[in-house]
């Protein structure tokens, strides 16, 4: 999805189209908002842009980092661990394979645990060159002092607005069916032995965590 295509947060989706045009691209940011606002969306589509995608799929240049299930127990509670991290760090370190900028996309940054938060930092007080970090996180609590500096995009969710259909008064009787006559034997209809039905109707489909580090 393209940067324009992005509905409902025109004012983060233009400080990034601005630093896209610019080429002032920070190292880091940090998408602030509650799940289902777009956050970890718009973070996609900033980075098919840093990483020059025309449309979504797999890039060399492009990483997701997701809570994930112990290794152990995949039942478990779901979280960034240090094996992610470490593979992040181990990525960072590469030159970007096709784009001129690697992009890491931590979502729900916020379920870091044990060692990862630590060993995170150091990737975020020094970051390799062309190295661009995305923080997904519901908030800015327990916020490290290295990433309060950092860019904070605020992404808002709007509530959907549902409408009842207003009910018939008790005494209005149903608007009356239009049906087609004609001088042969109806398909349908009060006297066919087959009822009529109306076509398909349209409908639209409107597109956290522990608190920890």
């Amino acid at each position: 999805m393209a940067l324009e295509a992005i509905e409902g947060q025109p004012r983060a989706v233009e400080l990034l189209r601005r630093a896209l045009a610019a080429d002032r691209v920070a190292h880091a940011y940090a998408f602030i908002g509650p799940a289902g606002s777009g956050r970890t969306t718009t973070a996609l589509a900033f980075a098919q842009a840093l990483c020059g995608l025309a449309r979504s799929g797999p890039h060399p240049d492009l990483h997701l980092i997701v809570p994930t299930p112990p290794e152990s127990n995949p039942k478990g509670p779901k979280a960034i661990r240090i094996g992610a991290i470490r593979e992040l760090e181990r990525q960072a370190s590469l030159r970007p394979a096709l784009a001129q900028h690697k992009v890491f996309i931590l979502d729900d940054a916020d379920r870091m645990t044990g060692e990862a938060p630590q060993a995170f930092l150091k990737t975020l007080e020094e970051p390799p060159a062309r190295t661009v970090l995305i923080l997904v996180r519901p908030d800015r609590s327990s916020f490290p002092s290295a990433v309060s500096p950092l860019p904070v995009l605020a992404f808002f969710k709007f509530p959907t607005m549902n409408v009842p259909p207003e009910p018939l008064p008790a005494t209005s009787a149903p608007p009356p069916s239009v049906t087609r006559r004609s001088t042969s034997s109806p398909m349908c209809g009060p006297r066919a032995s087959k009822p009529c039905f109306a076509g398909p109707g349209r409908s639209i489909a409107t597109a956290s965590a522990p608190s920890g580090w």
